[in-house]
Order: structure tokens, then C-alpha cells, then sequence
């Protein structure tokens, strides 16, 4: 399945590793270089499947990221990825809405793993909405 991924780090480095295996793997991706940037893509013309996103940024991490995108009432599946991983900020991430928390550098095959569970969990879940409905 091909997905529409807004991927968000401030690290150029990793932003374009990630971006490139992205699209190696078939998915579509478009690149902020901050939450700020990222959620201005969310709010825009940005229709995403799935957000990647680091932890520590200027301007506005991944955790203020996903206050804001709770605020503004925008659901998205998400998986938040960091190279400083604390018990904590994983647990503030997933209460947050976060699908899965992964540690810096992330292996092809963890994130790959991880993007495919976040989407079905995703589908899974308006799927349960509408039928309840």
C-alpha cells in the first residue's frame, strides 16, 4: 500500500535517509524541517496518511506537534521517532495519540514493521466508527 507520509526532523541527514528508504518502499513523502512547518503542511493543502516525526526540533517538538494537532481537533495516524529516548517522552507521546515510539537509528525493517501497524491500526479504527455508527 502506498502512503502519503509527512515526515518531520530537524536533522537534514536523517530527514533525507528516512525520505529516501520512504520512497524506496513505494510511499509518497513530503518533508518539514520542524513541528511549526509541519503542522502549517497539516493544516494546509497536506493531505497525509501517516506523520513521522522526531521529538526534539526548534520552534515546536514532536510532543507540541501532537498537542496541536489535538487541539485543532486533527487525527492522523503517527509515529514519533528519537535519538534521545526516555520512558517518559515515550509515554507522553502515546497518550498523546502516538502509535509507536521508536529509538534513533531506526532500522529499515523496524520502521517499515512499524508504519504498516500504525496504518492497519489506523483502518482497524474507523472501521470499528463506522460500524458503530
Amino acid at each position: 500500500m502506498k502512503l502519503s507520509i509527512l515526515l518531520v526532523d530537524d536533522d537534514e541527514h536523517v530527514r533525507r535517509s528516512v525520505e529516501r528508504l520512504l520512497r524506496r518502499s513505494g510511499h509518497g513523502v513530503r518533508t518539514a524541517s520542524n513541528g511549526a512547518e509541519a503542522l502549517e503542511s497539516l493544516k494546509g493543502d497536506g493531505e497525509f496518511d501517516l506523520l513521522l516525526t522526531d521529538v526534539s526540533m526548534p520552534r515546536m517538538s514532536g510532543i507540541e506537534l501532537l498537542r496541536a494537532l489535538k487541539e485543532e481537533g486533527l487525527s492522523l495516524p503517527t509515529l514519533v521517532m528519537s535519538g534521545e529516548a526516555t520512558v517518559a517522552k515515550a509515554v507522553e507521546a502515546v497518550r498523546l495519540g502516538a502509535a509507536d515510539f521508536l529509538e534513533k537509528p531506526v532500522s529499515k525493517e523496524r520502521l517499515l514493521v512499524s508504519l504498516e501497524r500504525c496504518v492497519e491500526r489506523a483502518r482497524l479504527k474507523a472501521e470499528n466508527a463506522f460500524l458503530r455508527a
